[in-house]
């Protein structure tokens, strides 16, 4: 028995062993392609400076650089993941966060966006910054599920009295006050056979996706000693929702 258990305890050592070397690939990996996507930003800019009055190359060189301001975001995420999530807190206004995420986000969706924030909310310890991160995550998810036509997205903001959590949200989960931030779409929502791992870091249903950003919410949630929910709701879509302790 003693023999089994050093030798499970050493091929653990070994998959930390090889999780940390990852993660320091990772970071570091990550760190280099930034910087590289920064000298590219810096001469697509300039390249715009020089062809003002052609609008087709004009019309080239912006989708360019909004598909190289989308990687070094992404890269950004993959950094932050693979160093660990640092936590500044302060007291907060969360519909505050939330209307930042949405500007960041949601800015030119075409689609029907619904903010229903409700009245009297208290302020909360967090980090605005990662949480926002971790919003912007969420929302962009949202977007890239509703449809292109007539998509809806659903924010609301409120205060939820957590009883039972165990039974309702599963272990680990504190009872007691939390603000409640939910995102909702009208997509195809998501295969429930896949629920349990689309809060894994890189599991994406999406083609050519990385699937960092849920993982990078639910690891900031963590750390807030809060949590992330996924639902499939009546109606179809899908429902992400934040916990964040006021306690």
């Amino acid at each position: 028995m003693s023999n089994e258990i050093n030798s499970e305890n050493r091929s653990l050592r070994e998959e930390l062993r090889k999780l940390r070397a990852v993660c320091i690939f990772t970071g570091g990996a990550a760190h280099d392609y930034n910087n590289a996507l920064t000298a590219v930003m810096g001469n697509i800019s300039l390249a715009k400076l020089e062809v003002e009055g052609n609008q087709e190359l004009m019309d080239l060189l912006k989708d360019a650089e909004k598909a190289a301001g989308r990687i070094k975001s992404m890269t950004e995420r993959v950094a932050l993941f693979a160093r660990g999530i640092k936590i500044n807190k302060k007291s907060g206004s969360a519909g505050e966060v939330v209307r930042n995420a949405l500007s960041s986000a949601a800015k030119d969706y075409p689609g029907t966006l619904k903010i229903d924030i409700a009245d009297g909310l208290p302020e909360v310890e967090l980090d605005p910054d990662l949480i926002n991160e971790a919003l912007v995550c969420i929302i962009e998810n949202a977007l890239e599920a509703a449809p292109a036509s007539d998509g809806v997205i659903e924010v609301t903001v409120s205060r939820e009295d957590v009883r039972n959590s165990s039974k309702i949200y599963g272990s680990g989960v504190a009872d007691g006050d939390y603000i409640k931030i939910s995102v909702k779409d009208n997509g195809k929502g998501f295969n429930p056979d896949d629920s349990a791992l689309l809060f894994d870091p890189y599991f994406s249903t999406k083609k050519g996706r990385e699937g960092i950003g849920l993982a990078l919410a639910y690891s900031t949630l963590k750390r807030h000693r809060g949590f992330i929910t996924a639902a499939l709701p009546q109606g179809g879509g899908s429902l992400f929702s934040v916990f964040i302790p006021l306690f």
